[in-house]
Parts: structure tokens; C-alpha cells; sequence
């Protein structure tokens, strides 16, 4: 999940936590960025359009448009019918159990975790799949990046850029 580190009524950063409150942040949506204010529980984007350059403008939503790629990519999938965690750690662990997977038909993980309460095997062959299935969510994500990039580099108009809805879009 998101959170908003607000100072002085101004959102400073945006960084992902676990719970709702880690590092006192305040839960946002995806499309909250660096200098929206914050107030009475309520995050309002800034007026750019009058102050900001093209290159700003760009720079803005490049940062909610990077935002939104990580959200998706570290969003999980359904792998088989259950649920996998898509996070860096997660797919980090998964890559180390892949090469030697690789190297080694008859590696296993006797338990891996999916969610609370929920361990099962993973053998040679589902944690190749598992890999293989994280890599292709990953990249489409990148991809999928990538192409909304290419739209945005083409706009020159402001307007058309602060218009430009990523949630929507992607």
C-alpha cells in the first residue's frame, strides 16, 4: 500500500508500507503525488497548470506513472489458482529458488508460504513455472509503462499532459 509523508500540509514524499500509519504516513491512492496538500483528511492535486513548465508537468506524472507500474508490478498474481506475492522479496527468493531449480530437477521448497496459514511444496518444476510467471507479470507491467511513456513524451500541450488520467490509461 501507499503512503503519503505529509509536511506542513504538503505531500513530501511517497513511499509503499504494510499498514495504514508505518512511518506516519497517511494511506493515499496511487494517483497522489509529490506537492498535493493535504487537509481535513483530504489530498487535493496542486494547480500546476498556470506556474509549471511542460518538462515539470511531464516530470509529475512520469512520477505518478512510476508509481502506479510499481503498485501493479508488486501487486501479486494468481499462480494456479492461489494468490502469489509479486514484492521485490518475494520475487528475489523466487529467482534464487529458480536458478537453482535450474540447475537441480529435484530441488524443492517443502514450505512456501502464500499467505498467513497457508504453506504448501513447491517442487523443481512449479517454482520454474512460479519464475517464469512472475518474470511475464513483471515485464508486462514495465511494458505496459513503457507505452504510456511513449503517449506522454508525444503530447506537447500542457493541458493535455495534467488530462492525461494514468489510472484510467493503464
Amino acid at each position: 500500500m501507499l503512503g503519503a509523508v505529509i509536511r506542513n500540509g504538503e505531500v513530501a514524499n511517497i513511499i509503499i508500507v504494510e499498514r495504514p500509519g508505518d512511518f506516519g504516513t497517511v494511506p493515499c491512492a496511487d494517483h497522489v503525488g509529490i506537492g498535493w496538500t493535504y487537509a481535513g483528511g483530504k489530498f487535493a492535486a496542486p494547480d500546476t497548470a498556470s506556474s509549471s513548465t511542460l518538462a515539470e508537468v511531464l516530470a509529475a506524472k512520469f512520477s505518478e506513472l512510476d508509481r502506479k507500474r510499481r503498485a501493479v508490478e508488486e501487486g501479486g498474481i494468481i499462480f494456479n489458482g492461489v494468490p502469489l506475492k509479486t514484492d521485490r522479496q518475494t520475487a528475489s527468493i523466487i529467482t534464487a529458488a529458480y536458478v537453482k531449480a535450474k540447475e537441480n530437477p529435484a530441488f524443492q521448497i517443502p514450505n512456501w508460504k502464500f499467505s498467513d496459514g497457508v504453506f504448501a511444496p513447491l517442487d523443481a518444476a512449479t517454482i520454474i513455472a512460479a519464475g517464469d510467471a512472475i518474470s511475464a507479470h513483471v515485464q508486462s507491467a514495465f511494458d505496459r509503462e513503457a507505452a504510456l511513456t511513449a503517449e506522454l513524451l508525444a503530447m506537447t500541450e500542457i493541458d493535455d499532459v495534467l488530462a492525461f488520467d494514468v489510472q484510467s490509461e493503464w
